[in-house]
């Protein structure tokens, strides 16, 4: 479940990266076949559907792994630094209010 979290929160970010140093890669093949691995980038985030390679190249097969294996650490990075900054907001409203009642009380024994 955690996989589709993250890629609804891929598209709510609208974006995804592709690095430099890809681009060797990308040279290599035709513009039929780095077209093949840029759709399969957009349908890996956006629709959580890993692309069949099995059929092709094997350059293709093994560029898609790297690149499958970056685009799922920024799935992973962006649920983290979402999830730190929930619990970084959560801290900020929990010491203003430690009890976590909206009273302001503080829930010391000692009572004020």
């Amino acid at each position: 479940m955690a996989r589709r979290d993250n890629a609804e929160e891929a598209r709510e970010r609208q974006s995804f990266k592709l690095y430099f140093d890809m681009w060797p890669q990308f040279q290599e093949m035709t513009d039929e076949e780095a077209g093949k691995v840029l759709k399969a980038c957009y349908a890996f985030i956006l629709e959580n559907r890993e692309a069949d390679f099995s059929g092709e190249d094997r350059l293709i097969r093994s560029f898609w792994k790297s690149v499958k294996l970056k685009l799922e650490t920024q799935l992973n990075d962006r649920a983290t630094k979402s999830e730190n900054g929930r619990r970084a907001a959560a801290a900020r409203w929990y010491k203003e209010d430690p009890t976590g009642d909206g009273s302001g009380d503080d829930a010391s024994p000692e009572g004020g």
